[in-house]
């Protein structure tokens, strides 16, 4: 479900770090429209391929984040449960 989640919203991100990567190191702008209109130039110069560009490092960054927190959700709750008085 993780991996549905991420690549449904992948492309929002994608856009937002190439607005916030623009003009960084004294670079020309590149977008000039609206978030509608990034998607579009993005689409039409790399495909749509453009839009999941650099997408398996972001799960390599995920993956085990979201292990981690379930591994700490489950181990803190079997620890409270055996610290919590029984009513």
């Amino acid at each position: 479900m993780l991996s549905l989640e991420y690549a449904a919203t992948f492309p929002l991100d994608l856009v937002r770090r190439r607005k916030q990567l623009e003009g960084a190191g004294g670079r020309a702008p590149v977008y000039t429209t609206g978030l509608l209109g990034i998607f579009k130039q993005i689409i039409q110069t790399e495909g749509i391929r453009g839009l999941y560009r650099g997408i398996m490092p972001e799960y390599y960054k995920v993956v085990p984040g979201v292990g981690i927190c379930f591994m700490t959700y489950e181990t803190l709750k079997l620890l409270l449960a055996d610290v919590t008085p029984k009513l």
